[in-house]
């Protein structure tokens, strides 16, 4: 089983999370193999499939992982 961590902090675009869906919709067809764990800071608004698991945390001050686990 394969996992990909990705940022989840939409900041309720609609959108973004519309497109993000359909990009991990289309995976999990070619593959099952992959599940993807988001973390974000904001309640999303989309459904996602069962292939992707997203959780809501604290970011502190920075509004990303991303800038969160960067020195």
């Amino acid at each position: 089983m394969k996992k990909i961590l990705f940022d989840a902090n939409f900041k309720n675009n609609r959108f973004m999370e519309q497109m993000q869906s359909a990009i991990f919709k289309a995976c999990m067809k070619i593959s099952s193999d992959y599940t993807f764990k988001g973390l974000c800071n904001e309640k999303t608004l989309e459904e996602f499939p069962e292939n992707v698991d997203i959780t809501r945390i604290p970011f502190g001050k920075f509004n990303n992982i991303w800038q969160n686990t960067v020195i």
